[in-house]
């Protein structure tokens, strides 16, 4: 079990490969812990909305996030969507959203990550031998030249280099010294003492050196920062109308939200009650602080997506209190609320504004994509319309079996979400099996050229 250990141990390359790796994936934690956000909130939300029409992946929030790890995965694609689909033709936004979000641009992102920092990292430790040889490159020449001549003579190079491997021949040494000494002068130019340092690490040695990066532990800091701010909160040293104190307030009430929202599927109705007079009662907290920042500091206010996002969550929340009452299943949506959580940490803004930054271009590019899916549904739609039905789809395709009638070409709603389906490849031909037996085998080659110009451009992407 511990043989590829050994490997790592005696193949110097391959560990290098490796420190680096590791050393970068700091930056990968910041994508997945948006990625696991992204699967909780989506897992809290999908509960509460799924959990009667479809009991198998939403019954619960465990059952939830399974459903949606899985479908990050593309494995139970389309099948995960398949009974919501059929109660609601809207519901295919949610998981739309879900795969848009998490694997188009987070799973890109976090890929694209890993190889910068990477890159990064292997340039970075390039920059360092380069500059460690060229100071001891340095050293080297001052040590064979103590006065300062700007040439080494060749007593004085057979004498450093005897001391520096006494095995060496006197041919060995000639020979070595009269490469470097081009001229001819019995004497080594400071120009050409570098042919000797070259030829000398090349033959001689095996050169061997670790790099360490070292940076501060933010992260701790930010613990001990935390502590502090609690600690004077329950000791009742620093005011609620202190900044700080009260995003700490703040941000511990949103994760209690969370835990709360989380534990409604899991209670008897008696005390989901009770629940939920909690979750108002936080909701109405989160109402008065985002008053009165917004009443201190609405100038500033609006310059942060964060805020933004949360003043929408907030509005949306108490809208669907006072129109639904409580136990809404709008209620799942103040988990968005937890990606405030991410704001204080200075590598998720720079991830964030890159984002922003991005968006036009991604946008754009969508654009085009959604072109693209809308010419290959209207091309569907003239093949197929009509056609993809119990009537004429043979019950032994797994297109039968696994009740994939949802998806078909009968409008251009449903013509795009197969092209959708199509993006994701998770059992595509699936699709295309049912629509060559009701067509012809030729049919085939529809799905093949999507394939083929969709995946260049989600590529691109």
């Amino acid at each position: 079990m511990i043989r590829p250990f050994f490997m790592l141990a005696y193949a110097h390359n391959l560990r290098m490969v490796m420190n680096s790796m590791f050393k970068g994936m700091a930056a990968v934690t910041y994508i997945g812990t948006l990625l696991l956000f992204h699967l909780i909130i989506f897992a809290i939300i999908g509960t509460k909305f799924f959990a009667k029409v479809s009991p198998t992946e939403f019954g619960t929030f465990y059952r939830s996030c399974i459903s949606l790890f899985t479908l990050l995965t593309t494995a139970n694609y389309p099948n995960v969507m398949l009974n919501a689909m059929d109660s609601s033709l809207f519901n295919v936004i949610f998981f739309i959203v879900f795969l848009v979000v998490g694997l188009f641009i987070f799973l890109n992102l976090a890929l694209a990550t890993v190889f910068n920092s990477y890159k990064e990292r292997i340039e970075h430790d390039l920059l360092v031998h380069k500059n460690r040889a060229k100071i001891a490159f340095q050293a080297a020449f001052k040590l064979c030249d103590p006065e300062g001549t700007g040439a080494v003579e060749k007593q004085i190079f057979v004498l450093v280099f005897k001391y520096l491997r006494p095995n060496l021949s006197e041919e060995e040494l000639e020979a070595l010294f009269s490469i470097a000494d081009m001229d001819r002068t019995n004497k080594i130019e400071h120009e050409n003492f570098g042919v000797v340092v070259v030829l000398y690490n090349i033959i001689f040695t095996k050169k061997r050196f670790r790099i360490e990066a070292r940076r501060e532990n933010k992260w701790y800091l930010r613990w001990l920062q935390l502590q502090d701010q609690l600690r004077m909160i329950l000791t009742f040293k620093l005011p609620f109308t202190n900044l700080l104190a009260a995003e700490t307030f703040i941000d511990v009430s949103v994760v209690i939200n969370l835990i709360l929202l989380i534990a409604t599927d899991y209670v008897d109705r008696n005390y989901r009650e009770n629940i939920y007079v909690f979750l108002n009662t936080i909701l109405v907290i989160h109402s008065l602080e985002m008053s009165a920042v917004l009443l201190t500091n609405y100038k500033k206010f609006f310059y942060e997506l964060f805020n933004v996002l949360d003043l929408i969550v907030l509005i949306v929340a108490l809208l669907e209190w006072i129109i639904e009452g409580q136990g809404g299943d709008l209620v799942a949506l103040r988990s968005i609320r937890l990606l405030r959580l991410l704001r204080h940490n200075e590598g998720f803004d720079l991830l964030f504004q890159a984002m922003v930054r991005s968006a036009p271009v991604l946008m754009a590019l969508f654009c085009v994509l959604l072109q693209i899916m809308y010419f290959f549904a209207v091309v569907g739609m003239d093949l197929l319309q009509g056609k993809l039905t119990r009537e004429n789809v043979p019950q032994d395709l797994d297109y039968h079996t696994q009740n994939y009638y949802g998806l078909n070409y009968d409008s251009l709603v449903n013509g795009l979400i197969v092209q959708f389906n199509l993006l994701v490849v998770n059992n595509w031909f699936i699709v295309a099996d049912a629509a060559c037996r009701v067509t012809n085998e030729g049919m085939r080659a529809f799905f093949i050229i999507f394939y083929i110009v969709g995946k260049y451009q989600n590529t691109s992407t």
